[in-house]
């Protein structure tokens, strides 16, 4: 569970542990991908906000994690509709402009 808001995050980590989950906490990108390295990436699924300081995204974050384990499930939340929308559709971009890139280069 990787949220910065320290009161939504321990909610929602009890309310899964309550469910039966094992649940780590990160206060942010950066600490969970120290979770990650410490764990051997050993998750089955990435809970993430949207927008979080120290610069990274949770679909930033989501993009490095799944470099390592590609079927990780993701779920990416956020109190900032607007902005996620946005951040979203500039990731889609992005993605589709890579992979253009990628098909171009391989001919």
């Amino acid at each position: 569970m990787v949220e910065d808001v320290i009161s939504l995050r321990r909610l929602v980590s009890r309310s899964l542990r309550l469910m039966g989950y094992a649940v780590f906490e990160a206060e942010n990108g950066r600490a969970a991908m120290t979770l990650w390295q410490q764990r051997h990436g050993e998750f089955d699924l990435l809970f993430s906000d949207m927008v979080m300081p120290e610069g990274l995204t949770g679909l930033d974050l989501a993009a490095k994690l799944r470099k390592d384990k590609p079927d990780l499930k993701v779920i990416i939340s956020s109190g900032h509709g607007a902005e996620i929308y946005q951040m979203l559709r500039l990731f889609a971009e992005r993605k589709n402009s890579k992979g253009k890139r990628s098909k171009r280069s391989s001919y």
